[in-house]
């Protein structure tokens, strides 16, 4: 039997950080999330406020090539916008088919254009960026031609995995290739053949992986040896990360095709970040149009953008969704707290780090929490609680957008009553991330058991692919954005997800239905596939 629910877990699950961090168990940091970043004056608040109150000002800025995004009205040539910026000394680039651009320029003139003081400031850990205390809008004289302005910044959020957790001490064991369809209920596909043949995944990594790793695993669990594409060179050296994703969905699908994608970043500012990330999607896209997407990774954290910045990435994610693309992302691993920003911002949690990452607050991705799973001998399901480990102030992170309004698919028991919920809610879904219940993976030469909500991501995506062949044969079509489906489906089929009702992290808990910790639940596969079909089809 695998690890078992203790009842000390609800009294203790919100409040593991200041326990972890400061050393004892005061009041919880509550479930009011940030809903905004900015105050009515537009004045900077949350995590870019904390970050700023503890740097050191060094006057006005000196860059002398300052960066921000802009959204456009169309995809036109924005020559209003490059008339502008010529006659102030600033350059605009964009891109055919964009309806966003970014206008680059010295910081006096783009403070000077944008009607904000853009200052130079130095961190705690001696890092220098440039930043502005209010957020800018836009100008007068582009407001037929500019939809919204980004955040104009220079401190760069770092791109983080999502880590799995693979402790050396941690006994060979884990979940097979076999029991992991059993757990959720995915044998009855795989038996029809749905094994991932003709279909690809592309996984948006930042380390390598070791072939003698994945040959080593396929031998273990008696799967076919697979050798994943690569779009790019190695995107650095071999790591945990890529090998467990790229492991886990070969143990659901050995017949699919893998692809590695560096998706490390270059930016020098949040604009160039976004644009960067927009590209990397539309570049995907391209190259592999209707394949399913899966990412491990974070970019803390989403409050220190835009609307205007984070719009160039939704826009991607939702075109090549049109394409037939299901996009996967892991909601995190901080228990809840995203913008908790390390040594630069110092300090205990507080309430400015909770939040999202930025990628996994995009209404098109589909988020997935983590669980806490628990499985008989033979690897069937028993029970799953929201994943945490206090000890290690991590756990699975979701919560509300602070950027994107609820879309109007986001319907399902529960939801009006959580904080906030007028904002896009997340996780969407959610899969094992606990490495005590982990999925058998070999790194480095060694057996380990994957863990994080890195490792849920790929499991959805596998499923995923299984799920568009059994519709394909039964007359049905690509998932593409498949969150609207999901929901659809949690109302039709309930049993077709696991209602995860019991553990939390730093700021949430689980409860009945929808939560912000585990979201609709993890899946049954089989019966979820039905009512994906029954969804498409119009049924109610």
């Amino acid at each position: 039997m695998r690890r078992q629910w203790r009842g000390w877990w609800r009294s203790a699950a919100t409040c593991f950080v200041a326990a972890a961090v400061v050393g004892g168990c005061s009041a919880p940091l509550g479930t009011h999330h940030q809903a905004t970043s900015t105050g009515a004056d537009g004045s900077v608040h949350g995590a870019l406020g904390a970050l700023l109150a503890a740097s050191t000002d060094l006057g006005p800025s000196t860059a002398r090539d300052v960066a921000v995004l802009v959204t456009l009205p169309r995809t036109a040539r924005p020559v209003s916008l490059t008339r502008w910026a010529a006659t102030r000394g600033l350059r605009v680039q964009w891109q055919r088919g964009d309806d966003w651009a970014t206008v680059t320029g010295p910081a006096h003139a783009m403070g000077a254009g944008f009607d904000v003081a853009i200052e130079d400031f130095r961190s705690r850990t001696g890092k220098q960026f440039y930043a502005t205390r209010r957020q800018a809008s836009v100008p007068t004289a582009l407001r037929s031609a500019v939809t919204g302005v980004g955040t104009i910044l220079s401190y760069v959020p770092r791109v983080t995995r999502a880590l799995p957790i693979l402790p050396a001490d941690v006994p060979s064991g884990g979940l097979s290739a076999k029991q992991l369809l059993t757990v959720y209920n995915a044998t009855p596909l795989a038996n029809q053949g749905y094994t991932g043949k003709g279909k690809t995944i592309v996984f948006f990594e930042i380390d390598g992986f070791k072939q003698a790793d994945l040959d080593s695993f396929s031998r273990s669990d008696g799967l076919a040896r697979f050798v994943p594409s690569m779009n790019t060179e190695q995107p650095g050296a071999a790591g945990g990360e890529t090998p467990m994703d790229l492991e886990v969905a070969h143990a659901i699908v050995p017949d699919a095709k893998l692809v590695v994608f560096d998706a490390r970043l270059h930016a020098t500012s949040i604009a160039t970040a976004a644009a960067e990330n927009a590209a990397m999607y539309q570049k995907v896209d391209k190259a592999y149009p209707g394949a399913i997407w899966s990412l491990s990774l974070g970019l803390r954290c989403e409050t220190l953008f835009s609307p205007a910045d984070l719009a160039p990435m939704q826009s991607a994610v939702a075109q090549a969704e049109a394409h037939g693309t299901s996009a996967f992302v892991s909601s995190g691993d901080t228990g809840g707290l995203e913008c908790k920003g390390g040594k630069d911002f110092g300090g205990p949690p507080t309430q400015a780090d909770i939040g999202l990452n930025a990628y996994s607050g995009l209404p098109a991705m589909t988020v997935v929490g983590g669980t806490a799973l628990s499985t008989d001998a033979q690897g069937h399901w028993v029970a799953e609680t929201a994943w945490t480990e206090p000890a290690l102030q991590q756990g699975t992170s979701g919560g509300p957008s602070s950027k994107f309004p609820r879309p109007a698919w986001q319907k399902a028991p529960g939801m009006d009553t959580l904080p906030d919920s007028n904002h896009r809610l997340t996780p969407d879904v959610a899969a094992d991330a606990d490495p005590a219940t982990g999925v058998r993976i070999v790194v480095n030469g060694a057996p380990q058991e994957g863990g994080g909500t890195s490792q849920a991501a790929p499991i959805w995506a596998g499923f995923a692919v299984m799920m568009n062949q059994y519709l394909a044969a039964n007359g049905g079509r690509p998932l593409g954005n498949i969150n609207p489906l999901l929901y659809q489906a949690a109302a039709s089929t309930p049993a077709a997800f696991h209602d995860v009702t019991l553990g939390g992290n730093a700021v949430d808990l689980a409860q009945k239905h929808f939560d912000y910790v585990t979201g609709l639940g993890s899946p049954n596969v089989a019966l979820l596939a039905g009512a994906l079909l029954q969804a498409q089809k119009g049924g109610s």
